[in-house]
């Protein structure tokens, strides 16, 4: 996900760059990742076809591919920013664990409920965001999969040492500082995942997998492991001794179907198709539209009545509980076994069932975003071949400006709710997304991001590796 190798003269050789296959397009961005650029050797694809359809700049890369990534880091990006202002308006307008927001935070008169359509939008972006990226790193770790079906066992130890210097040694060097970081908030163990190092552990973890399920048949393995990625929900979550889960164990299970549908279901012809498709662009712009909306719908609205009653009666009639909903969407934990026959978390076989749709749901909204991003060069695409960079030190930017307001702005400087919408929905997520993919970002960090490429020459375990 850090990097991109090439063979050079029959010789692996770093930093070479995805080699084409003469299509220009998806052939040629086999092993790019929604990271960065590519991540562990641009074998040639053997899927090329006609012509050089979107290629971006003069390399092979990807101008559709390279777009996606863009616009889903700005997903996160933006995931996070509203996440924390919601950490701000609960406390400030006195909301609880599934209470209505205050009827204060309505705007024009009381006819617009903007908190819940945020609430809405925030859903939405959760439900888009991981699925629609580990299944873009799926569709780029096909090359994984061809060579460990080609018995090439050459490719396989070159692409798991890829893995280790592009997924695991970046772990290494941000899962102890974000421990640090993370410590006067609350204390966390070095094998509890923070905010997004939990996705270098379980990429790593589902490219490993590729050596042994690549080789079972691909209309079995799917289907297999949607039962799997359903069935860990019974199970218990190893959890270190601070109570956080071990390596994210629940999500990174939970979204292995989801890789290998990248990696068995999505080729460059399907993604051809549903880019020229007019009637998938026309789709997926009202399914979009129609799934923030649907979540803005479900979720119960701003009200001034709190009592335990009004909260039976609001569930009774259909709303749905904005807490419990993306609990879920997180699946950082199993099934509830506890809770009250009121709360859908309560029994476990109707959260298992929610796991499916919410396996439909990532399906739908995926293939709608797809559809709906330029196929064609813009000023943004280049920014796709950085998202790393946004991707690991935006919660510095994000987090670090909530803790300076809370450690040095006094309270009566503290700014108004519109003016804390105003830093959470334009300026944060404008600065951690473009920001930090521009250029001078990767000059700047390139060093801590992709330490691959600055020091991989001087790596004592590369001369064991090529021997």
């Amino acid at each position: 996900a850090l990097r991109q190798e090439g063979r050079t003269a029959g010789r692996w050789s770093p930093g070479a760059g995805a080699m084409g296959s003469g299509r220009g397009g998806y052939g040629g961005a086999d092993e790019t990742t929604p990271l960065t650029e590519a991540e562990d050797g641009g074998v040639p694809s053997s899927e090329a076809s006609n012509g050089a359809r979107r290629a971006s700049s003069s390399s092979s890369r990807d101008a559709h591919l390279d777009n996606c990534k863009f616009f889903l880091m700005c997903v996160v990006v933006y995931n996070h920013c509203i996440q924390d202002f919601f950490k701000f308006l609960d406390p400030a307008t006195g909301r609880g664990w599934c209470a209505p927001d205050s009827p204060s935070t309505m705007a024009f008169g009381g006819s617009v409920d903007l908190v819940c359509v945020a609430r809405g939008l925030y859903l939405y972006l959760n439900l888009l965001g991981m699925p629609a990226f580990t299944a873009v790193s799926g569709y780029c770790s096909r090359g994984w999969a061809r060579d460990v079906r080609r018995g090439d066992g050459a490719g396989v130890n070159r692409r798991f040492r890829g893995a280790v210097e592009s997924l695991i040694v970046p772990w290494l060097i941000w899962q102890p500082f974000y421990v640090v970081y993370n410590y006067r908030t609350y204390p966390v163990q070095l094998w509890s995942p923070i905010g997004v190092t939990w996705y270098l552990t379980a990429l790593f973890f589902w490219r490993v997998t590729l050596s042994a399920l690549a080789q079972v048949n691909g209309d079995a393995i799917l289907p297999a492991l949607l039962f799997v990625g359903v069935g860990v929900g019974f199970t218990e979550t190893p959890q270190t001794s601070n109570g956080l889960a071990f390596l994210d164990f629940q999500r990174a299970v939970a979204f292995l179907p989801v890789f290998y549908f990248g990696v068995t279901s999505v080729t460059p012809e399907r993604l051809d198709a549903l880019v020229k498709s007019k009637t998938a662009r026309t789709i997926g712009w009202f399914g979009t539209a129609f799934a923030a909306l649907a979540f803005a719908w479900m979720i119960r609205g701003a009200s001034d009545d709190s009592s335990e009653e009004a909260d039976k009666n609001a569930y009774l009639n259909g709303a749905s509980c904005f807490d419990e909903i993306q609990r879920y969407l997180w699946m950082t934990s199993g099934y509830d076994y506890g809770g009250s026959p009121d709360h859908p978390s309560a029994a476990p076989l109707a959260h298992a069932a929610y796991r499916v749709a919410f396996y439909a749901s990532a399906f739908f909204v995926t293939c709608a975003f797809a559809a709906i991003v330029p196929a064609e060069q813009r000023w943004y695409t280049s920014y796709g071949s950085r998202t790393m960079y946004a991707y690991l030190l935006h919660l510095l930017l994000v987090r670090g400006c909530a803790l300076a307001q809370d450690l040095w702005v006094p309270e009566s400087a503290q700014p108004p709710l519109w003016g804390q919408a105003l830093i959470n929905f334009v300026v944060l997520p404008l600065a951690g997304s473009v920001g930090l993919m521009a250029p001078w970002c990767e000059r700047a960090f390139r060093w801590l991001v992709e330490p691959a490429k600055v020091f991989g020459g001087m790596w004592p375990w590369r001369e064991f590796w090529e021997s």
